[in-house]
């Protein structure tokens, strides 16, 4: 029976991963192909882009629903009612917004701010700003990657080597966008990765410690993403340089973590809050 359960845990894990990057990138592959001239620039890419965002979300709920586990579902989709948190856990949560004040710092104090002059962010932008931040990949992916992925590794591995797997796979995922001419390209692909492997590891550290809270995981996810798009213009710095300062930040957070929580479990409890044998969030 147990070995039953692993077995079928193992193909849901191949079919998720699958799936998601064939369906993601096969979207984002339309935005390549205007990049390079193969289809009209009037071809309306954003719209595709939102749905490859939320990819991971649909393809665990449309494999749960083809398998008729509506009641696994339910149980995902409960991991988004889990506010109920320590208030230290939303302090947390906003730490990519923290994170990027000793970046822009140390940038203004080793390079000087830049020579270029950057617009700041005009008060009927950030409106925009932040629903983009929030629509495209916070409410869209943390269902698949945190809701599913991240305890069903945990009964296979250590929480360490969990997390880096899913940032390794989560940043990995991004990249076609550096090819689609959106500006993605401005951000170096290792930097990006390193910051994607540290944010892995402190989501999953919250999630450990919150009971698999996907407000938690949304939250983290949506400051880091607004974040990256506020490194400039609130620094006024060159974020082609403050990227790698930000890098090492989340590198040092990171490790801090792992030394203090330990990367068993990155929590103070030796028992992470999963079912052995669904491999899924205990409610």
């Amino acid at each position: 029976m147990q070995s039953t359960l692993k077995d079928k845990q193992s193909r849901y894990l191949t079919s998720f991963l699958a799936l998601t990057f064939v369906f993601t990138w096969s979207l984002m592959g339309v935005g390549i192909a205007i990049n390079y001239g193969y289809i009209s620039a009037n071809f309306p890419f954003i719209p595709l882009l939102l749905v490859g965002s939320w990819m991971p979300n649909l393809v665990i709920i449309g494999l749960l629903a083809l398998k008729k586990e509506f009641s696994a579902i339910g149980h995902l989709l409960r991991g988004w009612l889990k506010w109920k948190i320590k208030l230290v856990w939303y302090v947390v949560a906003v730490l990519p917004l923290l994170l990027i004040v000793p970046a822009t710092v140390l940038t203004r104090l080793l390079h000087g701010p830049t020579q270029e002059a950057i617009s700041p962010i005009q008060p009927e932008m950030w409106f925009s700003l932040i629903l983009f931040a929030l629509i495209t990949g916070a409410m869209g992916e943390e269902l698949g990657w945190r809701g599913f992925l991240l305890p069903r590794l945990q009964t296979k591995m250590s929480a360490l080597r969990a997390s880096v797997s899913i940032g390794v796979v989560w940043s990995l995922w991004h990249y076609p966008l550096w090819y689609t001419g959106l500006g993605y390209d401005e951000t170096p692909l290792f930097a990006f990765t390193i910051i994607g492997i540290g944010s892995s590891i402190l989501i999953s550290w919250g999630c450990n410690n919150t009971k698999g809270s996907l407000v938690f995981a949304t939250l983290f996810h949506f400051c880091q993403n607004l974040s990256l798009s506020l490194l400039a213009p609130l620094g006024q710095v060159d974020d082609s340089v403050a990227i790698w300062y930000l890098t090492l930040a989340y590198a040092v957070v990171a490790l801090f973590v792992v030394l203090c929580y330990g990367y068993r479990t990155l929590t103070k409890n030796k028992i992470i809050p999963i079912s052995k044998t669904e491999g899924s969030w205990l409610q």
